[in-house]
């Protein structure tokens, strides 16, 4: 479901401004407000429009930065931003040579996915005690995504016959979807913690627009 592109910075900018307000109540408040920072590993496992081109597709790293707030006990809110990438191998280039499928070291693929995932969710906590916390999230955020293919060139140049590769070729979207997640977080200082967190994106027409897993810091306010 694509959204239009004037109204992409009206979502944007209220999870902002809600986040704003959280942020200046709790520190009037005993509720609190934490900051995350995560990495890991970003996958896109299958895409249901392309399906008949999409190949081999494999995982790339991801970095996420996250706010949250606890409106009580039992349920937050989280505004997340995450940065993650993916490769696979588009059979629909029709300039692909067959041999490219070994010509990156073995890794297989032509296509550069960037993905750029922001938006809000809401957290509910599954279990907690002094030391440990287990949150479920769900929520709506907007996908920018770029692909950056791969193509090869061939042409003659006097007596040389000059092949190459080149990254330049890209197509770019941006959707709406639909964050799921599962974190486990670990107390250990007052305001300082570690967790490991697993989720997806789910956008109804590809299904699944990205899996990421990831480990990382958070500090409390």
């Amino acid at each position: 479901m694509l959204i239009p592109n004037n109204k992409i910075k009206s979502l944007l900018l209220l999870p902002i401004i809600i986040l704003f307000v959280l942020f200046s109540n709790s520190i009037c408040s005993q509720n609190e407000f934490r900051i995350k920072l995560s990495t890991g590993k970003f996958y896109n496992p299958w895409n249901h429009l392309i399906k008949s081109f999409y190949h081999i597709p494999q995982p790339g790293n991801q970095f996420k930065f996250s706010f949250e707030y606890d409106i009580t006990h039992k349920v937050g809110l989280r505004f997340s931003m995450l940065d993650g990438l993916h490769r696979y191998y588009d059979s629909g280039n029709l300039t692909n040579d067959p041999t490219y499928v070994t010509y990156r070291k073995g890794i297989g693929t032509n296509v550069k996915s960037y993905n750029f995932i922001t938006g809000p969710e809401v957290l509910f906590t599954l279990y907690s005690n002094t030391q440990f916390k287990v949150n479920a999230g769900v929520g709506a955020a907007i996908l920018f995504q770029v692909r950056t293919f791969t193509t090869r060139y061939e042409y003659d140049e006097g007596p040389r016959h000059i092949i190459y590769w080149d990254n330049r070729d890209q197509a770019a979207f941006h959707d709406l979807c639909f964050p799921i997640s599962i974190s486990f977080e670990y107390k250990l200082l007052n305001k300082l913690g570690l967790f490991f967190e697993s989720g997806a994106y789910v956008e109804p027409d590809f299904p699944v627009m990205g899996l990421h897993v990831g480990v990382g810091a958070s500090v409390g306010f």
